[in-house]
């Protein structure tokens, strides 16, 4: 009966479902006990040619996988590195906005690509993420940076506002036009950002 499901078996193209039957197959025939030896080495022959059989054709398509695996792999590298390379030269002469943009072009990339050797899979997942993060980090880093600047302009502007509140009315029309000025550029940077 081992045998038989075994020869059957050998010609299986489901490599994943058919080899894991074959190691139980195997697991089965070594429980099922001893035979005497003449017969137990023919039986054993027949039983181990047909597993051989469907492991031997398996073989290079397992084989073809790797190397398409380890292809992708190197593909993945490379926009690890072309991300990262982005992110120390952004914003760029595009912007944010082209920067962004050439990071999600990089990330429909990476999901075409395909799979990698397993063992290298979660590794280069974080390298890649890290990498696409970090240009988001960099920007708001740089947007936070520029929003604190113009709340400093702003209360220093707020500050000479209340100074000229206090002062006495001799300087109190120059000071008032050069508060306004400043506020009135404030605004204007405001408006365009």
């Amino acid at each position: 009966k081992l045998i038989d499901e075994a020869e059957t078996l050998a010609e299986s193209t489901d490599w994943a479902a058919t080899a894991e039957r074959l190691k139980q197959l195997q697991a089965e025939w070594k429980a099922s006990g001893n035979l005497p030896r003449a017969q137990g080495d023919e039986l054993w022959t027949k039983f181990r040619a047909a597993c051989d059989k469907f492991f031997e054709r398996r073989k290079p398509v397992l084989d073809a996988r790797d190397n398409e695996e380890k292809a992708n792999l190197q593909r993945k590298l490379a926009l690890i590195e072309q991300v990262q390379r982005l992110v120390a030269k952004a914003p760029g002469e595009g912007g944010w906005g082209k920067a962004i943009g050439q990071v999600k072009d990089a990330q429909a990339d990476w999901k075409e690509i395909g799979y990698v050797p397993r063992r290298d899979a979660d590794r280069v997942w974080g390298e890649f993420r890290a990498a696409c993060d970090a240009l988001f980090a960099k920007r708001d880093e740089a947007r936070d940076a520029e929003a604190n600047a113009e709340r400093a302009e702003a209360d220093a502007a707020k500050a000479e506002i209340a100074a000229l509140m206090a002062a006495d009315a001799t300087d109190l029309v120059p000071r008032a036009l050069a508060v306004r000025t400043k506020v009135g550029d404030l605004l204007d940077g405001n408006q365009r950002g």
